[in-house]
């Protein structure tokens, strides 16, 4: 083999080289942004469980304030005329 043979190859297996670790940075990153991915839908599905447990609460109190109000009208009307009067 000549020198310039001897060059080539050299400069063909760095090219690989570089090839196979450009590819496992590539795959690193790529899996890294996967999981990104993953914990974020997962805190969305969280965040939306939330958001409908707030919501169901919400309505709850919004039933009880009725009931209740509701239910001292009812016993002032029961009990008098309702106030001062």
């Amino acid at each position: 083999m000549s020198e310039l043979d001897l060059y080539e190859r050299k400069k063909t297996d760095k090219i690989a080289e570089d090839s196979a670790a450009t590819r496992v940075i590539v795959e690193r990153i790529e899996t890294g942004i996967r999981e990104i991915k993953a914990k974020d839908a997962e805190q969305d599905k969280r965040i939306g469980k939330l958001e409908r447990k707030q919501s169901a609460m919400t309505g709850i109190g919004a039933l009880l304030a009725l009931f209740f109000g509701a239910a001292i009208t009812l016993l002032a009307g029961w009990f008098g005329k309702g106030g001062a009067g």
